[in-house]
């Protein structure tokens, strides 16, 4: 098996996680911390994982060939009881049992408006904190007015102001996106200066192949009877 992780490369939050450490072990066994109930709660898994045809089930590894998705699920499923018990669940739910601290969730069903939203989330970004959003539920195979998955969460990587647009980027962790919304990757109001703007250099107009899309806050929080991209974050 690849190595779980590099602490040069991934956030000390996924490092930490691994009481083992993250090379990969001479006997094949890891101890991963959650926090259950609000308490460290470490479980032992060993590195069997669920093939198909020679196809890796469920999560898959980093680009890199890094491992530490797959061990993650397969521990958290030992948890819950299998894995069709972990298929699903709230955004606040998984970041409060990664990271053992209060977590906070806003509804744009009667949320913040645009700029606060953006406000708060900028505070959040500033300090590191792990961020999430998801859509209204439904079946994770049909998508919202945003082309966006239904009943589907998705990480928050950050906020940034191009131009005098507040905007924030999103990831699908499928790492495929379908946002056909403003500032999708084939909207024309995209020029290459615009698109220099954007957080990490990443560029939205070819970005839709690992997952990351942008959108304005105003999109973001926007949600009515008729229209809606995100429920909650």
């Amino acid at each position: 098996m690849a190595a779980i992780a590099s602490a040069g490369e991934w956030p000390s939050m996924i490092t930490d996680m691994f009481i083992t450490g993250t090379d990969d072990s001479a006997i094949g066994l890891y101890g991963i911390k959650f926090y259950v109930r609000g308490k460290p709660w470490v479980v032992t898994i060993d590195d069997k994982l669920l093939y198909s045809s020679g196809t890796l089930l469920y999560a898959q590894p980093a680009d890199d060939g890094a491992m530490w998705g797959p061990i993650l699920e397969k521990a958290w499923s030992k948890i819950k009881g299998n894995y069709a018990q972990v298929n699903g669940g709230f955004v606040v739910s998984g970041l409060r049992s990664l990271i053992g601290s209060p977590t906070f969730t806003y509804s744009n069903n009667g949320g913040l408006d645009a700029t606060d939203a953006f406000t708060l989330l900028s505070a959040a970004n500033a300090v590191d904190y792990p961020m999430g959003a998801g859509t209204a539920g439904g079946s994770d195979s049909t998508f919202n007015d945003c082309g966006i998955a239904y009943g589907h969460a998705y990480s928050i990587l950050g906020t940034f102001t191009m131009d005098s647009y507040d905007m924030v980027m999103i990831r699908n962790p499928w790492g495929v996106t379908y946002y056909d919304g403003t500032w999708n990757k084939d909207d024309t109001n995209w020029t290459d200066e615009l698109a220099a703007q954007v957080l990490f250099s990443i560029d939205p107009r070819t970005s839709d192949t690992d997952g990351i899309f942008v959108m304005e806050a105003s999109d973001f929080v926007a949600y009515s009877s008729s229209y809606s991209c995100i429920n909650d974050y």
